[in-house]
C-alpha cells in the first residue's frame, strides 16, 4: 500500500492516460532523466511530474472500515485535504501528431463531461481514495530547430491524507453492545406522567 498521496495519485493519472492513449505514446511519471535524447520521433512521450503539496488539516473523519478477520477492525481516517499542482508534458517530432494527441489528452482531462468539466480517479494503491484533477491552463510551443512540438497542462489535484490504525473488534461490539442496550431501555421504559 502506498504511503504517499501525491505519487500515487501520479501513478493513476499515469496509468489514465495510458490506457486513454493507447500505445501511441509512451507516459511516465517524471521527466526523461537528463542527457538521455527522447526518441519522440518513433513515439511521442508524456511525462506527469507534481510540484510540493499542500496540507489542509480536517477534524479527523473516518473513511473506510474493515474487519481484518482476526479480532481486529482496520479504520480509516481522513486527516487533511492535500493540494498539488500537476503538469502533463506532450512530446512529439510533428504537430499533427502533437494535435491529434493534444485532443485525447484533453478529452482524457475531462472524464465528468457533460455533467462536469475535470479528472475523477480513484487511487487503487492509496486506501482506495478518490481524487480530482482540474485543468487550470493549456500551453503549446514548438522548436523547429529540434524538431519538437510540446503542448503542457497544467492541473490541480485535489485529495486527501488518510491514517490507518487497527481497533481491537471487542470495542467495537461493546459500542454496539451499549446502543443496543440503550434502544432496549428505550423501548421498555415508560413515563407516566
Amino acid at each position: 500500500m502506498a504511503t504517499d498521496p501525491i505519487a500515487s495519485a501520479q501513478d493513476a493519472l499515469v496509468a489514465h492516460l495510458a490506457t486513454e492513449l493507447g500505445s501511441s505514446a509512451t507516459v511516465r511519471r517524471g521527466w526523461p532523466e537528463a542527457g538521455v535524447a527522447m526518441d519522440i520521433g518513433t513515439k511521442p512521450e508524456v511525462a506527469v511530474t507534481a510540484s510540493s503539496p499542500s496540507f489542509t488539516l480536517t477534524p479527523p473523519g473516518e473513511v473506510d472500515a474493515t474487519d481484518a478477520g482476526d479480532g481486529t477492525l482496520t479504520v480509516t481516517y481522513r486527516v487533511a485535504m492535500v493540494e498539488c499542482l500537476v503538469q502533463v508534458d506532450l512530446w512529439c517530432a510533428h504537430r499533427a501528431t502533437k494535435d491529434a494527441l493534444a485532443v485525447l489528452i484533453e478529452a482524457a482531462l475531462h472524464n465528468q463531461l457533460p455533467h462536469t468539466t475535470g479528472l475523477w480517479l480513484t487511487q487503487s494503491d492509496y486506501h482506495s481514495r478518490p481524487l480530482t484533477l482540474d485543468v487550470q491552463e493549456r500551453r503549446d510551443e514548438q522548436d523547429v530547430a529540434a524538431g519538437e512540438w510540446r503542448a503542457s497542462w497544467t492541473l490541480r489535484l485535489t485529495t486527501d491524507l488518510v491514517v490507518q490504525t487497527d481497533l481491537p473488534e471487542l470495542t467495537q461490539l461493546d459500542i454496539d453492545m451499549i446502543t443496543e442496550l440503550i434502544e432496549e431501555l428505550t423501548e421498555t421504559t415508560s413515563v407516566t406522567p
